[in-house]
């Protein structure tokens, strides 16, 4: 039977040598996150697989993509140079070695000067065609064709744009009808309507796991979160988009515009997580979607789905407090949820309103008392800087944080992505201070009238330091931190994550 496959194999005729990248991503010593990332940042480097404090994500959009041209026949090779911490050596041999007749670059904000340089140096070494797609190229299509070396843009949810247009080159047919594509007609950039949003999901196939970090080497336990706590870990996705409308939101206002909530059936869920239990042996599943309770009978399908399966297998979940119930809570630990991420970023009722975040700060008490109820841990997200932030209402937020009954607090600086109404918010009334794309990388960009740049990037020291000081004088805290290391990464994380603690106290930054 196997031979016989084989040979069926064997048959198959490949129209085109695809290669899709996560270029490298390394500047001033910083690496950057970019593709599968809803927040393009920094991050830092780590020094192997089973480094506790490493933080990688798993980018779907190429990883379903490449399935999808996979199943048409088509040679696809991956090079995620960002997850392999690659040099710029490396990944020019990398690319030559595959010869590629397209290479789709997945683009960012704060990477695109390197998203560029590096898709220049593949069109003059292979003379490959260069597609870019991802958040800024989706953006700004016109000023990336305007490059000689770019030949198409992908706007948006690009997976079905990259197939048909893999489809029509392989044929040597005309592009000009592919919707969602931008391309050049007599040297002029030309932008096609925008595809459809993928409706159902079900009808993308598995991303394609076994092609990264890179073809030749696969290894899917190199993503990782921090919010898991079992090796290997592998990220799922349930869903795409959300219900609610936060004007920071680059995913849902860029990716895949509207509020338009949809889902991967529970029965396909579960399918995948037997397949990646099977074949690459997890020990656990974080659900990364903009938020897995978007949805009641969503949630409640797919927690069902697993207890009626008997997977059992712990798991982990980006969600909302905004709609999430006690029956979901219940249910989702009864199917073997261990922790929940939940959005916050403001406690500022009027800062909520001007975000567009329709939280309730006591119901998200509630779904925290039952999250407790139902050991699940907790850590919850703030955002500095958002719409009508101040001082006070910085600080509010902060003392809020501080009084729920949550693992921990993660704190991270208002970035106004282009394509966000936040970006064009803060543009028009002045408020904007950086206007160089290279700096979008974690830092301060807006200062308001009522509260200056400078101000907001010192509260997030000060609040942060402060938080973490209470934090380590509750010995239940500490003793269950340590033990979530020890569980997973044995005394030689335990012992890495102490000396990363104590090099960070000796500065000051505790």
């Amino acid at each position: 039977m196997k031979d016989k496959y084989l040979k069926e194999e064997a048959k198959i005729i490949c129209p085109m040598r695809v290669l899709l990248v996560n270029a490298p991503s390394e500047r001033d010593g910083k690496f950057f996150k970019r593709a599968g990332v809803r927040w393009p940042a920094p991050g830092h480097k780590y020094k192997d697989s089973k480094d506790p404090g490493r933080y990688v994500a798993f980018p779907f959009f190429l990883a379903y993509t490449a399935a999808l041209l996979k199943e048409s026949g088509n040679s696809v090779y991956a090079i995620d140079a960002v997850a392999l911490q690659m040099n710029e050596t490396d990944f020019y041999k990398a690319v030559k070695k595959r010869s590629p007749e397209l290479t789709v670059i997945e683009t960012a904000t704060p990477t695109i000067s390197l998203d560029l340089k590096y898709a220049e140096w593949i069109k003059k070494n292979t003379n490959s065609k260069i597609i870019l797609v991802g958040p800024h190229a989706s953006v700004f299509p016109k000023e990336m064709l305007r490059h000689k070396f770019i030949d198409y843009v992908a706007i948006g949810e690009y997976e079905k744009t990259v197939e048909e247009l893999v489809e029509k080159l392989s044929k040597s047919e005309q592009v000009n009808k592919v919707k969602g594509l931008a391309f050049k007609k007599s040297g002029k950039p030309v932008v096609n309507k925008r595809r459809e949003i993928i409706q159902p999901l079900d009808q993308l196939p598995f991303p394609a796991r076994n092609l990264f970090p890179i073809d030749s080497r696969p290894d899917i336990g190199l993503y990782w979160d921090g919010i898991c706590t079992h090796y290997p870990a592998i990220k799922v996705a349930t869903s795409r988009g959300c219900p609610f409308n936060c004007n920071y939101c680059l995913w849902t206002q860029v990716m895949y515009p509207g509020r338009k909530f949809r889902v991967f059936s529970a029965k396909r869920v579960a399918d995948e997580i037997e397949h990646v239990i099977k074949k690459y042996g997890a020990k656990e599943i974080y659900f990364d979607d903009d938020t897995f309770t978007g949805n009641r009978e969503h949630a409640l399908g797919i927690c069902r789905e697993l207890k009626k399966r008997k997977i059992k297998i712990p798991w982990s979940a980006m969600c909302d407090a905004i709609v999430t119930t006690e029956e979901m809570i219940r249910e989702m630990s009864e199917a073997g949820c261990k922790s929940i991420m939940f959005g916050l970023e403001s406690a500022d009722p009027k800062v909520l309103k001007k975000v567009g975040k329709p939280i309730d700060l006591e119901y998200i008490k509630k779904v925290l008392d039952w999250c407790n109820k139902y050991k699940i841990v907790t850590r919850i997200t703030n955002c500095y800087g958002v719409t009508g932030d101040s001082e006070e209402s910085i600080r509010k937020t902060f003392e809020f944080s501080s009084s729920l009954p949550v693992h921990s607090v993660q704190v991270s600086a208002a970035i106004p992505y282009p394509g966000t109404r936040f970006y064009n918010e803060v543009k028009k009334e002045g408020s904007l201070t950086e206007k160089d794309w290279d700096n979008y990388d974690g830092r301060q960009l807006v200062s308001y009238p009522q509260l200056s740049g400078e101000k907001i990037s010192q509260l997030a020291k000060e609040l942060s330091e402060k938080y973490h000081r209470r934090k380590r004088r509750n010995p239940r805290w500490l003793v269950n931190a340590a033990k979530s290391v020890w569980r997973e990464f044995g005394l030689k994380g335990l012992l890495k994550v102490s000396a990363r603690n104590l090099k960070r106290i000796a500065k000051g930054e505790f």
